[in-house]
């Protein structure tokens, strides 16, 4: 199981262990959130994009929004230490340049997710992230800058060190800069009626046009964005509320019926509502 700790809802710092030994199935696991794992101990497999990763103690991998990942395989229980922050995290902040090259959403092509083990560099981001963890447990005084300032390092030693990204990322994109506008929206109004209309025209864009930059920046379609925001939300309300029913849940979310949130759940998670309430969120990975 694991241990959750919240920092502004956009940034997420988990430990997990799975001690459930064996061959997994592979699930087509994705979601827009930027990834960054260490793993304590253990041994297992991990698929990502059709190639396989061998997973060992202080391994590290990087995945960028949208990137297939899952793991397949544990040979040994696995513990590790899990962060997941939105690009929305650094935008209005200093360092605005990281969402404008558009690098949360995409690598260069000969950056592998796996760091690489004889590297001194990996070693000191696997610190970083104890870091970020400890401080969003903890939350001593500004705690939130301490984790922003661990996290800016960790991607500028991804960029240095590691080759994460290229000329060609790191231009900057108008069609990015919609996405953001969208993603700012969504968040604001997530468990109203969205529409497609409302969405284009606040980022200055026709439906049809927006759509088209959405599915090319993000890999994943607007609603598949919108639905993985509500199944977010519901999963954080499942945690503070075991009593309250999954109908009630899912409605407060901005799903209009059950069978549409189940048949969303199932396809963000890989898993059924009522399993991640009996297991909590150790399916996931």
């Amino acid at each position: 199981m694991s241990e959750k700790n919240k920092y502004d809802f956009l940034l997420t710092a988990n430990e997990v262990r799975v001690k459930d030994i064996g061959k997994r199935e592979l699930r087509d696991h994705r979601h827009s959130k930027f990834e960054i794992v260490h793993f304590r101990k253990g041994k297992g497999v991990y698929s990502v994009n059709g190639h396989n990763f061998s997973i060992k103690e202080d391994d590290i991998f990087v995945f960028s929004s949208n990137e297939q990942h899952c793991i397949t395989e544990i040979i040994e229980p696995l513990e590790f230490v899990n962060i997941h922050f939105e690009p929305r995290f650094f935008w209005g902040s200093r360092n605005e340049s990281f969402s404008d090259a558009g690098m949360f959403f995409y690598h260069s092509d000969g950056f592998t997710c796996r760091l690489s083990r004889s590297s001194k560099s990996t070693n000191y981001i696997a610190c970083l992230i104890e870091g970020i963890l400890s401080e969003t447990k903890h939350k001593k005084q500004e705690y939130k800058m301490m984790a922003r300032a661990k996290l800016t390092d960790i991607l500028v030693t991804l960029i240095r060190e590691y080759k994460y990204a290229n000329e060609n990322v790191q231009k900057s994109s108008s069609n990015v800069k919609a996405v953001k506008t969208a993603m700012d929206y969504i968040h604001k109004h997530l468990t109203e009626k969205i529409t497609l209309e409302d969405i284009a025209t606040n980022s200055g864009m026709s439906r049809s046009r927006f759509s088209t930059v959405f599915k090319e920046t993000m890999g994943i379609t607007l609603w598949d964005y919108v639905c993985e925001k509500r199944i977010e939300l519901v999963m954080k309300k499942l945690e503070k509320n075991e009593e309250a029913s999954m109908l009630d849940i899912a409605l407060e979310c901005g799903f209009n019926n059950t069978a549409n949130f189940n048949k969303a759940f199932k396809k963000q998670t890989g898993i059924t509502p009522k399993e991640y309430k009996l297991h909590g969120n150790a399916f996931l990975y």
